[in-house]
């Protein structure tokens, strides 16, 4: 079945066709999800996974994809099952993610179950598992039902409710046609309204330079060696993008949760530098040295235990040629932001002059976040004068993150 429908009408879509684009440029990345598209569906959802590279879900049905809406639900974990049983029936609802995408999803027999699992087996897991109601999986053995080892599961929570029938309508994965789905990501697009002001200001120095050379002025020496009003209004915006810098850092934490024997309990992001402590799981700490020096990372004891550095290394953004105002871009931010994380959980700080343009603080409070959920905020800072300054967030043992991450917005008052 394509769609899975539940009392209030709404359809969930099990899209044909899954694929992850990576391509050198925007426009390959277009031409080949179009071309996709008439082979799987006219509907498509589009999540950005990398620079250039999407996850493309095709449907011939319009709805909300149905396993990436579960999967945000629960805080998009690496790996997660998630087993509905279906009343009055013989069927459960599953789905399964591995790696931050989904594998599976749909409704199947519940003793076909097994089989969608039993393949796991062979492989490295760490699920965090969900269930509801008389399913086919269990945390320990128990007769005629799956169950893994206790090493590859990272919780397994027995819910008290379903989540089907009272499962958010996310916008991020609602199916959208393929012309609406790709112009809203902005891909391909050619950005008109920059090389028209380009053009603009070219013909305006042209024509400057023209008048000036035949009425013979020159510029004072002492006007050109008077300091840019806005030179550090360019300069902190010259500093990587806040969307590089969270899909990085989420990159990193992949690394972190590699180490073997140890977990990290804190982490704080500041200025290109990621600094951790961490916890041992039964493991030595030569085990924990061997992997920094694999990882380029720098192990330091101290007195409360011991912490690891990692290098983000990230490219500067091009220094702005425009100035708005704090009002807008607050908003903005807030409106991107209510899409991939709904709620009251931005602290906004009175302005404050810096001369020509002002500077707000905003502090985005997070709970329970995936790294994967932490890259797609970037979403919200897309194309905005925001710096962010420090991420100082705590980890706990399903790998979600809980804390706060500072930005500050650069503009003018008006």
């Amino acid at each position: 079945m394509p769609y899975l429908t539940r009392e209030d009408g709404t359809h969930f879509v099990i899209p044909s066709y899954r694929d992850v684009i990576s391509v050198k440029n925007a426009a390959a990345a277009k031409k080949e999800i179009m071309q996709l598209s008439s082979s799987y569906g006219q509907y498509i959802a589009i999540r950005e996974t990398g620079p250039v590279q999407y996850e493309v879900a095709y449907s011939n049905d319009t709805g909300y994809l149905f396993g990436e809406s579960v999967w945000h639900y629960f805080k998009q974990p690496l790996e997660m099952i998630y087993c509905e049983a279906i009343p009055n029936t013989t069927e459960v609802i599953l789905v399964i993610v591995k790696d931050w995408s989904v594998y599976l999803d749909g409704r199947f027999p519940a003793d076909g179950v097994q089989e969608e699992l039993v393949s796991f087996l062979t492989q490295s897991n760490h699920f965090a598992i969900y269930v509801y109601g008389n399913v086919p999986i269990s945390q320990t053995y128990e007769k005629d039902k799956f169950s893994f080892e206790p090493s590859a599961v990272r919780s397994f929570t027995v819910l008290d409710a379903p989540i089907f029938n009272t499962l958010p309508l996310y916008p991020a994965f609602q199916l959208q046609t393929v012309d609406r789905a790709i112009k809203a990501r902005g891909i391909g697009m050619l950005p008109v309204k920059n090389f028209i002001g380009v053009g603009v200001a070219a013909v305006v120095i042209l024509i400057l330079w023209i008048y000036l050379k035949s009425v013979g002025v020159s510029v004072p020496k002492s006007i050109a060696a008077q300091i840019n009003p806005y030179q550090t209004f360019s300069i902190a915006l010259s500093s990587p993008a806040p969307e590089k810098v969270l899909r990085v850092f989420s990159d990193r934490l992949v690394t972190v949760f590699s180490m073997p024997g140890w977990l990290p309990g804190h982490i704080n992001y500041a200025t290109g530098s990621l600094t951790m402590s961490v916890q041992s799981q039964g493991s030595n700490i030569q085990t924990l040295l061997d992997w920094a020096n694999r990882n380029n990372a720098v192990l330091t004891l101290n007195a409360n235990g011991i912490d690891i550095a990692l290098p983000v290394t990230i490219e500067n953004r091009q220094a702005p040629v425009k100035i708005y105002s704090l009002q807008q871009i607050v908003i903005e931010f807030s409106d991107n932001l209510a899409l991939i994380y709904p709620g009251n959980h931005l602290s906004i700080a009175p302005i404050v002059s810096a001369g020509v343009y002002s500077t707000i603080a905003l502090t985005l409070s997070i709970e329970s976040l995936s790294p994967a959920t932490i890259a797609l905020i970037g979403k919200a800072c897309q194309g905005l004068p925001l710096v962010l300054n420090n991420m100082d967030l705590a980890v706990d043992s399903d790998g979600l993150l809980t804390g706060k991450i500072s930005f500050e917005a650069l503009g003018t008052q008006l």
